[in-house]
């Protein structure tokens, strides 16, 4: 899967993705792309949606959710040891 995105503003981006399956023995694939819209809700968190145009489902791998043809919503977190320490800080867990 390839996925290029672009700032519109410091919590808005547009991306493009697509990702190809094939298969060896046939010598078929199929394609799947689509563009999205992501914001930022808080530092180090993204939430996108799109759509894709073209699609495959792929039931030996989970990420065959965002290559289906159709709408798809991402959520991703970034997370390192200084940010699990200021959550568990927020939520006044110590550390």
């Amino acid at each position: 899967m390839t996925e290029v995105r672009v700032d519109l503003t410091a919590r808005f981006d547009v991306g493009l993705q697509a990702s190809w399956i094939s298969e060896a023995l046939s010598g078929t694939g199929q394609w799947a792309v689509g563009p999205s819209l992501g914001w930022s809700p808080a530092e180090n968190m993204w939430i996108s949606l799109g759509w894709n145009f073209a699609g495959y489902q792929d039931d030996d791998f989970s990420l065959s959710e965002y290559a289906r043809q159709g709408p798809f919503l991402k959520f991703r977190i970034k997370y390192d040891q200084d940010g699990i320490a200021d959550l568990l800080q927020r939520l006044n867990m110590g550390f």
